[in-house]
This record gives C-alpha cells, structure tokens and sequence, in this order.
C-alpha cells in the first residue's frame, strides 16, 4: 500500500474514531491519556513493545485509542520467502475496555476492538547482475483486538494497569503489558468540559 493511501485509511479511521468517541461520552465522564511497556509473543516472537493511549472514561467501559510499536528483527506480517530486516510493527487500534468494578480502586476489564498493522522492513534482493541490495518495503493489515487487564487506582485520578491483549490478523500475536494512567475532569478531545474525580460522581 502507498503512503498516500495508507494516509487516506487513517484519517478516516481518525474521523470514525471521533465520531465513535463523541456518542461514547455521557455526562460525567473523564478523559484519560496513559502509557505502557511490555513485550510481544506468538506468530512475531518475543519483543519489546511501547505504547501510548488516550480516552473517555465511563463507569462502566473506557474507550481508547491506542498506539504502540514494537521492533521485530526479521519478522513480518506477511509471509515472505525472501530474507527481511530492521522489521518494525505499529499499531493503531481503537478499543473499549469492558470494566468490571469490585472496588473503589481494582478495576478488571476485558478489552477489544479494530487495528490498524503497519510494517515496515527491509527485503534483501539480488539484482540481475547478482549484487545484493536492500528494497524499502511496507506491508497494511487490518486486524482484531481482545483481551483482558487489571486497573490498580493508586489514587483517585491515577494508577497502574497490565493487560494481556491478543491481535488477530495475518501473523497471530500476543502482548503482555503494564503501565500507568491519569485521569483529568474535561473529556479528551472535544467535548465539553464536566465531571470531577473518582468519588465526586465520575465515572463512579
């Protein structure tokens, strides 16, 4: 896929995303940006991996967009014959974590949605005349999200999480991550400002 294409398929998935984000917020609820390590396994192998997040909070679910990347070494998402290199994955999702409160500061959820894949690499050729070179490539997948996590708030508008998420798509793969977040009383990105902390009515 072209650069100018793949540009194309996010700024829709941007606007669908905002529009998505626009009907999830209710009066009340938080925004939340966030931000995470971990470490990948499955069809990709084991690597490291960071992200970042940002979302509305609600008392029952938390809707996120999510952006992570993860270098893979020789590893890619589409099949290849040919040796690759400096393989890099990112990963553009929107999720909703389903939220399960047993108490004022453990939250469990359970996690999904649609992603995103972009990867790059380089593909190592042999030209007609038998010299190697290395070929730029880029490969788009789309895929789907789930998994499940556990919030710790270690104060009212602040805490750590981990998570378990697995991605299908054309390489299978799973990540273990944790992290930390902050909660803020105005909705991220557009919407209007209300609510309060965690025990002042929002999200619970």
């Amino acid at each position: 896929m072209t650069n100018g294409r793949f540009g194309g398929v996010l700024l829709s998935a941007a606007g669908l995303v905002l529009g998505a984000a626009n009907g999830f917020a209710q009066e009340g609820s938080l925004g939340e940006v966030g931000s995470y390590t971990g470490v990948s396994m499955g069809g990709l192998g084991g690597h490291p991996v960071v992200g970042g997040t940002t979302g509305i909070v609600t008392k029952w679910a938390v809707g996120q967009i999510d952006a992570s990347y993860m270098p893979i070494g020789n590893r890619t998402l589409r099949h290849r014959l040919e040796p690759t290199s400096k393989s890099q994955l990112f990963d553009f999702n929107f999720t909703v974590q389903i939220q399960v409160p047993v108490h004022h500061r453990v939250v469990p959820y359970f996690v999904t949605g649609p992603a995103m894949l972009f990867n790059r690499y380089q593909l190592q050729l042999t030209s007609p005349q038998g010299v190697p070179f290395l070929s730029g490539q880029q490969d788009f997948k789309f895929g789907w999200e789930n998994g499940g996590g556990l919030r710790y708030y270690i104060a009212d508008n602040w805490g750590v999480r981990t998570e378990y998420r697995y991605t299908i798509t054309a390489q299978n793969f799973g990540r273990i991550t944790a992290g930390v977040f902050y909660q803020f009383s105005a909705p991220w990105p557009l919407l209007s400002r209300g609510g309060g902390k965690r025990g002042q009515g929002a999200p619970y």
